[in-house]
């Protein structure tokens, strides 16, 4: 494709995520092509043909909590003559508008053909929260925790968003300003700290682990001596580590752990029972 269509494709794969989460399943079905493969979280989701795929996307989409996205990403993985696939990860963050708070990582994949100078959807893949955060006996995570860290988001939202961290990279030289809310965990690095973000980035920041911490406040815990997590983006707890939402793994020292029991106890008003117990996210 040339640079210009291969633009518009892009574009359109931003669209059509954005019309998707907002429960508006005509805009995609538009630009599905008549023989499109669909495939989406549910064992029943995977279709072929427009018919099959109108049917289900009429059903499901309107029924999805609506989201808006942050931290998108897309890649050209192909461009070959009239055809290019895009694949894509992001955040959905459910609107304030919904019952329940949760936000989680996404991917994507669509497969874009150029036909009689039109562009349209042969192949599209979608993953959703509903079909990932299921635990066992039919429970759902985001039905049992999602209302709990939706409170926690309220009381905690205007802070938040006034407060702001200075960082000072140590290795580029750049201040990076965020907001708590922005940001995973910070590790100690002997006498600086490394801190993780959603959007994945990595700071080597010119600040001690306890002033970070200090500069951070509530909502921040010292899961072990160089570990400062957010405690709102812990996804699960097992014995003796915190899974954080991007897959990493904290230690817990084995006498600190009913502690962290206890604080997320109070931050989600939910009992924490069990060795493994899951948790929704949030910004």
């Amino acid at each position: 494709m040339r640079k210009d269509i291969l633009s518009r494709a892009l574009e359109l794969t931003r669209e059509c995520l954005e019309r998707y989460w907002q429960g508006d399943a005509e805009y995609v079905l538009s630009w599905c092509a008549e023989d499109i493969l669909w495939v989406a979280s549910a064992q029943s989701q995977y279709l072929k043909g427009i018919q099959a795929v109108q049917e289900d996307c009429r059903a499901v989409i309107p029924a999805l909590q609506r989201c808006h996205l942050l931290a998108q990403e897309y890649t050209v993985v192909q461009n070959t003559g009239n055809a290019c696939t895009i694949a894509g990860r992001y955040f959905t963050t459910t609107d304030e508008s919904e019952e329940y708070f949760l936000q989680v990582q996404q991917r994507c994949t669509f497969v874009w053909e150029l036909a009689d100078g039109r562009l349209s959807i042969r192949h599209l893949h979608i993953s959703n929260p509903m079909g990932e955060l299921k635990v066992d006996e039919g429970s759902a995570v985001v039905g049992q925790m999602g209302p709990m860290a939706w409170k926690y988001l309220l009381r905690h939202h205007d802070q938040a968003l006034s407060r702001r961290i200075f960082l000072s990279d140590t290795q580029e030289g750049i201040t990076h300003i965020l907001s708590p809310g922005e940001i995973l965990y910070a590790a100690a690095d002997r006498h600086w700290c490394t801190v993780k973000t959603i959007k994945g980035e990595e700071i080597s920041a010119r600040i001690g682990i306890r002033a970070f911490a200090e500069a951070a406040g509530d909502g921040f815990f010292f899961l072990h001596r160089c570990y400062v997590a957010n405690m709102a983006y812990i996804i699960r707890l097992r014995p003796y580590a915190a899974v954080m939402q991007n897959g990493d793994e904290l230690p817990i020292p084995v006498k600190k752990y009913r502690q962290v029991l206890e604080v997320l106890e109070q931050i989600y008003q939910y009992p924490c029972t069990g060795a493994d117990t899951g948790f929704g996210g949030r910004t």
